[in-house]
């Protein structure tokens, strides 16, 4: 019985596989990153964008957030406030309802929709009610207008050009190609998407009036959607949760589905898949449409076209709601409470932590002896004396019902750059699966403007090894 040193599988997405014996493999508050040419492995492993306390605003939690001119506007709990790069917060008035909101914004209006009851426009120091129309379900801008989708009906309004505080009793027209009804709208390019439940409509600017825009050629797609607010766009495409309960990609007229069958299926089984909520931010060169429903979240990476999961500790999703890209800084909202949060790769707590499940490991039949497990990772940036930097090594060899082994690693003293994460004697099976949790953070010194700051950040992964023998 020799034993062999061997290259992993290395995980490159969330593969929620229907069985746990097909496979378990999962990034959770991680996600794949393509290495350059030469490097130790084709791709690394990066912990994912943190949310690091900013500030809090209200009573939370944070319903909707927009970027207005020099100001941040959040309906937090009962009350829209708007909040200064300072973190000045300033009381506006009260928004009715509970549940999340949506809003669009010119350089000093802000219009937010409460879905199902009342509309309004806000200035840095007012608020009022916007007559003529209720119950909306979505908003958009579009060559200076604002547009919104009314709930249970196929009527899309429009606001006076570059004046959001007023809608015109006759400013709309009917998205009626079929008789679906309204689910919400995006801006994508010279076009007006207007989302419905069984189709698209695409509308563009004709220069009439009272409602400009008109429907365009071709101008209905055969795919509708599932959630209002799982619609986000951003300089490239819109994405949505169709109504099959599918994620789609709008690019021009083209839909494709960017959701894996795994994807998918977990999507199938949700509950309450029509209250999902999206984002969609770039950092890093990556561009990320965050899925959030109740019990879980998904984030495709439009720079890969990998699936990845992120999680709260204290929850079975992500905690945020909202975002926005204000004074240098990715700001999202609480889902539960009240903080205001920049997300931050350098920052840490026990609220994120990274888990890596590798596929399965196994032997085409014989029973295999697992000698040594080695993780090719940086080492020698945690500093002991503050924190505590280490890895937690697992395994399951039922598919996943249990877990066991708890076997700690070290990520090395600070400036031990060269030691290996080794674990040995990790006993012998005939199918198992690895997984790697994140239980502290490393501390690296960081020079900057000839200024010393300390920076918390989780190490980059590259490719797992296993020395292995097969038993005859």
């Amino acid at each position: 019985m020799q034993a062999e040193l061997q290259p992993l599988h290395q995980p490159k997405q969330a593969a929620l596989s229907r069985s746990g014996h097909v496979s378990l493999e999962r990034l959770i508050n991680c996600y794949v990153v393509p290495n350059p040419e030469g490097a130790p492995s084709p791709a690394s492993i990066h912990g994912s964008d943190e949310p690091a306390s900013w500030t809090t605003v209200g009573a939370g939690p944070i319903r909707g957030m927009v970027r207005a001119g020099q100001y941040v506007y959040v309906v937090s709990g009962p009350t829209l406030y708007r909040v200064d790069s300072g973190k000045g917060v300033f009381t506006i008035g009260g928004i009715a309802g509970s549940g999340v909101v949506r809003m669009i914004a010119s350089t000093t209006q802000v219009l937010i929709a409460v879905p199902g009851s009342f509309v309004y426009v806000a200035t840095p120091t007012t608020l009022a009610i916007v007559i003529n129309v209720s119950s909306i379900n979505g908003m958009a801008q579009q060559d200076g207008y604002g547009f919104l989708t009314q709930q249970g009906t196929d009527q899309v309004w429009a606001t006076n050009l570059d004046d959001l505080d007023t809608v015109a009793a006759d400013a709309f027209t009917t998205a009626d190609a079929f008789t679906d009804l309204c689910m919400g709208c995006a801006s994508k390019g010279r076009n007006l998407v207007v989302f419905k439940e069984e189709t698209i409509e695409l509308l563009y600017n004709a220069g009439l009036s009272p409602f400009p825009f008109v429907r365009g050629q071709p101008g209905v797609i055969e795919r509708g959607c599932y959630a209002s607010g799982s619609i986000s766009a951003d300089a490239d495409s819109v994405r949505f949760l169709g109504n099959d309960r599918r994620v789609y990609e709008l690019r021009g007229y083209e839909v494709r589905e960017i959701s894996t069958p795994q994807i998918a299926y977990r999507l199938a089984q949700a509950y309450s898949p029509e209250s999902a909520e999206a984002i969609t931010y770039s950092k890093w060169g990556h561009t990320f449409y965050v899925l959030s429903l109740s019990y879980f979240t998904v984030v495709y990476d439009t720079t890969t076209g990998l699936w990845h999961e992120r999680k709260s500790t204290s929850l079975a999703r992500w905690g945020i709601h909202g975002y926005v890209n204000a004074f240098g800084k990715h700001l999202v909202g609480d889902h539960d409470g009240n903080t205001v949060y920049a997300l931050d790769d350098t920052q840490s707590s026990t609220e994120y932590i990274p888990q890596i499940v590798m596929a399965p490991l196994f032997g085409g039949g014989p029973r295999v002896v697992c000698d040594e497990l080695y993780v090719d990772i940086e080492t020698g940036t945690t500093n002991s004396e503050t924190l505590e930097s280490t890895i937690l090594l697992d395994w399951s060899e039922d598919d996943g019902r249990t877990w066991v082994g708890q076997r700690t690693g070290s990520l090395g003293s600070i400036g031990g750059y060269g030691q290996r994460l080794r674990w040995t004697r990790l006993g012998s099976f005939y199918r198992r699966t690895f997984r790697l949790t994140m239980t502290g953070t490393g501390v690296e010194q960081v020079g900057l403007a000839g200024v010393s700051n300390t920076l918390l950040r989780y190490p980059v992964m590259q490719q797992p090894y296993a020395k292995l023998a097969v038993l005859r």
